[in-house]
């Protein structure tokens, strides 16, 4: 973004109502200058106001868009985008990158609730924790995410990559209870500690963790295999600079396959770092 134009919004200080971006994200776009920003209308709980009454607007009219200032009350950042990136600088509110498509997103802190909900394509990273449903259902949804990339640093909440359908979803912190909730594709990466719960009614897909679910019908027993896919995935996310764990034994994988109580084929690997 070095070379390219940027339009940077600035919150200003004591605002107490929240704003619901999803609204106005086409016509920020759309918008030639810096006035015509300015008078975009926004809606909040107390009603609408506009664009220029909640933020300092500079830079040039643009798809690269920075977000400066105390961010947590803007809500839908980044919904149904398509194209060009987005870097909040603080934390922000629910529903970032929901229904996303294309494009990038970077949030420099933490986000709430439905941080990727039904995102079908781009890519989001969090530098700190999210809430709950993360890459799951948007309210009415039939399925979760169904492409793209989504990077959260920290810790997720519950019901994480509920009816995943495709695409990948990386967690380098703990992932709370009930994640992975009637996959049906898609890949989920936790490197931390993983909650209760998972993977009930599994179609199909991977959950990829550093420890394997408990004892139960749905699950078969742990079996040693040896996936050298997973070496590819491997380099992926290190040219990304997500990997954590620089290397494995492909030799040392357990796998589970389930959930059997629904004739489920999604697999839950464990994997062993080769590191002391």
């Amino acid at each position: 973004m070095t070379n390219a134009a940027v339009l940077t919004l600035t919150t200003k200080s004591g605002a107490q109502s929240r704003i619901d971006w999803s609204q106005v994200a086409d016509a920020l776009h759309a918008a030639e200058t810096l006035e015509e920003i300015e008078r975009l209308r926004v809606r909040t709980q107390d009603g609408w106001t506009c664009l220029g009454e909640r933020f300092q607007v500079r830079g040039t009219p643009s798809h690269h868009l920075v977000l400066e200032g105390d961010c947590s009350l803007i809500d839908g950042l980044g919904y149904a985008m398509q194209q060009g990136t987005i870097i909040i600088e603080s934390s922000c509110g629910h529903g970032v990158g929901e229904n996303m498509r294309g494009g990038s997103i970077h949030v420099k802190g933490n986000a709430m609730d439905d941080v990727g909900a039904c995102m079908r394509g781009g890519s989001i990273r969090i530098d700190g924790r999210v809430g709950a449903n993360a890459g799951g259902r948007s309210i009415g949804a039939t399925h979760g995410m169904s492409g793209g990339l989504l990077w959260v640093a920290g810790d997720c909440g519950d019901r994480t990559a509920e009816r995943l359908r495709r695409g990948t979803i990386v967690i380098g912190g703990a992932a709370g209870n009930f994640g992975g909730w009637s996959m049906t594709a898609g890949t989920v990466i936790v490197f931390g500690k993983i909650g209760d719960g998972w993977c009930e009614r599994m179609m199909r897909g991977t959950v990829i963790s550093s420890k394997l679910p408990r004892p139960s019908p749905r699950f078969s027993p742990p079996q040693r295999c040896n996936l050298t896919y997973l070496k590819l995935l491997w380099r992926f996310l290190t040219e990304l600079h997500i990997a954590t764990m620089v290397d494995f034994d492909c030799s040392q994988i357990h796998r589970c396959v389930g959930d059997r109580t629904r004739n489920g084929l999604g697999e839950w690997l464990q994997l062993s770092n080769t590191q002391p």
